[in-house]
């Protein structure tokens, strides 16, 4: 039996409407108002000629719309939740949208690809939430942002490539996508949302440019397949979780522009085995490697200097921290909640060089003022992060006698290899 075609030209949807499952919109019409044909179950295919603009929820639970046409060369303005739980629509032609509001096409389980034209600016929040089969995915250039969790649960999608053009991937853009394997980022790229990437279990690899200034929390976090993560110079904060329980990662480069490696940032990284921090100030929050059972070495550089680690069963306790010799280095101490901007730092570090430079005491009376103005009230029995901070500058470095020697590696372990018994749980002023 013939399917019954039915023309819409008055903008009023008629009871006759509703039972069509075809719709075709007159020339002349270029809006289809808010809730228009919603919840038109019988609707299969929609011919929407010139219509430009679509507005809020004016197609949602359509649950058997399979096809929309267009014939309009002109700019098309997809409202929020236009095509949202249109569960059989498998193809959308968005070459002329200007606009893809929030959800516009959530839960549209049968769509299977979608190309994003440069004409859009932002896909917004949940634009393409938990569509299911969704396999293909092209971002076009001129595209600025990817809106929270605009492609999240899109269980099928494999491969994603974000344009240049986009400055900010928003939380849980594609959280949940568990077969993503690869995620190509492109310079140009300012920020990564909190929960971006999180539970994506088939992720192999990525490499954050050095466009990136943040990494959001939890953003890579459960991608239990990771096994390399590069970060380059440029990236600034390594925020809460952000690669917690990626448990196939096995070593991570800290660049040194990353001036904050935030609480539980690889916590659970079971596989991690080696940790190599650039010259640069990082202030390490708590628990940052709290689990990462496999850890073995924590590599610092000459002007590097690790300003507070802390937590519980954290496996660093029993590290060993390669320091390359000479023993001359910039020393700067923070605070655990005070010093966190680079001009609270510079004060810190003018206080602890000033100290160093008084010529009337010794070496040994310098260490304890160091101690009484950055150490945590009467714990100074244990190694400590400031201890061997102290140590990598030239209080004891020069001095040649036996004793100060012995008394050395008493206290540190041994000349380039610290083996660290515990950790100072603040560094307090």
């Amino acid at each position: 039996m013939e399917e019954e075609s039915v023309e819409y030209n008055d903008g009023v949807v008629q009871p006759w409407h509703r039972n069509a499952s075809r719709i075709r919109a007159a020339p002349g019409v270029t809006v289809i108002p808010e809730s228009a044909f919603s919840r038109c179950t019988n609707l299969r295919v929609v011919d929407l000629s010139n219509v430009t603009i679509l507005s809020i929820q004016s197609f949602v639970g359509c649950l058997s719309l399979e096809r929309v046409v267009w014939t309009t060369a002109s700019a098309v303005e997809i409202s929020e939740w236009a095509f949202a739980a249109c569960h059989s629509l498998q193809e959308i032609d968005l070459s002329n949208a200007t606009k893809i509001g929030k959800a516009a096409f959530l839960r549209c389980d049968a769509l299977t690809s979608v190309t994003v034209p440069s004409s859009v600016d932002a896909i917004e929040r949940c634009a393409f939430y938990f569509c299911i089969s969704l396999a293909e995915v092209k971002l076009c250039e001129g595209i600025q942002r990817i809106g929270s969790f605009a492609f999240c649960r899109c269980v099928s999608l494999a491969r994603i490539s974000i344009p240049a053009s986009v400055a900010k991937v928003e939380g849980g853009a594609f959280q949940l996508c568990t077969n993503l394997v690869e995620v190509v980022l492109c310079e140009g790229l300012q920020r990564i949302g909190g929960g971006a990437f999180e539970y994506c279990t088939s992720l192999l690899r990525i490499s954050i440019p050095s466009s990136v200034l943040k990494i959001g929390e939890y953003a890579f976090d459960r991608c239990n397949q990771l096994r390399s993560a590069e970060l380059q110079e440029g990236l600034q904060m390594i925020k809460k979780g952000a690669f917690s329980e990626c448990r196939s990662l096995e070593r991570i480069t800290i660049p040194s522009s990353a001036t904050l490696i935030g609480c539980d940032a690889f916590q659970y990284c079971t596989s991690l085995s080696e940790v190599t921090l650039r010259e640069g100030a990082h202030c390490i929050e708590d628990g940052v490697f709290d689990g990462c059972t496999a850890l073995q070495h924590i590599n610092i550089p000459p002007i590097a200097l690790v300003i507070d680690i802390r937590g519980g069963s954290c496996q660093l306790m029993r590290a060993t921290m390669a320091l390359p010799a000479p023993w001359e280095r910039k020393l700067v101490v923070s605070k655990w909640l005070q010093y966190r901007s680079p001009s609270q730092l510079a004060l810190a570090e003018a206080k602890v060089n000033e100290i160093l430079a008084r010529p009337q005491q010794t070496e040994g009376q310098k260490i304890t003022l160091i101690r009484e103005r950055f150490a945590y009230y009467d714990r100074l029995d244990v190694t400590t992060m400031l201890e061997l901070a102290i140590w990598r500058v030239n209080i004891v470095g020069n001095e040649q006698d036996a004793n100060t020697r012995q008394a050395r590696r008493r206290s540190f372990g041994s000349d380039m290899n610290i083996i660290i018994p515990r950790v100072l749980e603040y560094l307090e002023g």
